[in-house]
């Protein structure tokens, strides 16, 4: 065998035969995750390629850096050499082939296919590229599974004193409508459990370099990686660091693909913030919201730029009327995600 194919073998036995580490801290849960390689940023901002183990059904990367620094891909190929992500001035690459996005300090990568792939710097604040050293790489890897009937697990972060804490019809009306906008999928939501701030957070100003109120608002909460964090609390403010005021938003989630980073989590605000009456949006709406949220974390993006227009569940407003369903191809993608079990 060639060197580079002996490697791979290597890489994709030790992925099927040691794919249940306990992880620290809680010996109930396993991770599937294992170590591929350590890799640094190099003077141009990129690291070296990382060779990638052949998986039929695909492959999902869990990429740590140093803390505050942005990343994102800067490269991938498939089996044949082509190519199939490069470096991207902006928040997200959005005629890659495999599309993806700016991660602050950790992110989930889901690759259908790809053989090697390269990582780059990015600026925090223009989410640019940048050509500097920017320490190392963790790179950990996992099959995508391939599973009949899907189960994604919520756990559900709330307001002391909200109806979604006090009221449990409330919170069987809200999983009721998510339910019915995920049906298409196959993929069935299920409440694992409800936690409580300490007090409601107000305003939460982020945007997508710079997560970092999110993050505080969670960090009492650890992330699981059996289970999504779904925040609902609070006042949500994207405020781009050059363009314009703030914009409060009815839902954000910090990146397209969810499943690692400081703030990973879906957050919805827990009542209107537009709204001088300040009422809680009911279950039905709040359910398509945090379907469509569900769907960024799951590796959708927006279905304008999919040729979809407002007919879809990812419409960059969800809330539009015909704004329901998915298509066989976003079904793939987001069954595609490491999360669901």
């Amino acid at each position: 065998l060639r060197p580079a194919m002996k490697r791979r073998l290597l890489l994709l036995s030790a992925l099927a035969c040691a794919c249940s580490g306990s992880l620290q801290g809680d010996p109930e849960v396993t991770s599937d995750w294992q170590v591929l390689e350590q890799v640094a940023f190099q003077e141009d901002g990129q690291t070296p390629w990382v060779l990638l183990p052949d998986s039929p059904s695909g492959l999902s990367l869990r990429v740590t850096a140093d803390s505050e620094v942005c990343f994102g891909l800067s490269a991938a190929e498939g089996p044949a050499g082509e190519e199939l992500a490069r470096r991207f001035a902006g928040q997200e690459c959005s005629d890659c082939e495999v599309r993806w996005s700016v991660a602050v300090e950790a992110a989930v990568f889901v690759l259908p296919r790809a053989s090697q792939v390269r990582f780059g710097v990015s600026d925090c604040q223009t989410l640019n590229p940048l050509r500097r050293a920017a320490g190392s790489l963790r790179v950990e890897a996992q099959p995508v599974a391939q599973l009949d009937a899907p189960v994604l697990p919520l756990r559900m972060l709330v307001t002391p004193g909200s109806a979604l804490e006090t009221d449990s019809g409330e919170r069987d009306r809200l999983l009721a409508a998510l339910t019915d906008e995920l049906i298409d999928s196959g993929v069935e939501p299920r409440l694992t459990g409800v936690e409580t701030f300490g007090r409601s957070p107000g305003r939460l100003r982020f945007h997508a370099g710079d997560p970092a109120e999110l993050a505080t608002l969670v960090e009492g909460h650890p992330a699981r990686e059996d289970e999504v964090r779904v925040v609902v609390a609070g006042c949500l403010e994207y405020a781009d660091p050059f363009f314009g005021p703030p914009i409060a938003l009815d839902g954000y989630t910090p990146r397209v693909v969810g499943g690692a980073g400081p703030a990973d989590a879906v957050f919805l605000p827990d009542v209107d913030c537009t709204s001088s009456l300040a009422l809680a949006p009911t279950p039905e709406s709040r359910g398509r919201t945090l379907a469509h949220e569900l769907g960024h974390y799951l590796g959708l993006f927006h279905a304008d730029s999919e040729g979809q227009g407002d007919t879809n569940l990812m419409s960059p407003n969800p809330s539009l009327a015909a704004a329901h369903g998915l298509t066989p191809d976003q079904v793939r993608v987001l069954r595609r995600h490491p999360i669901l079990q």
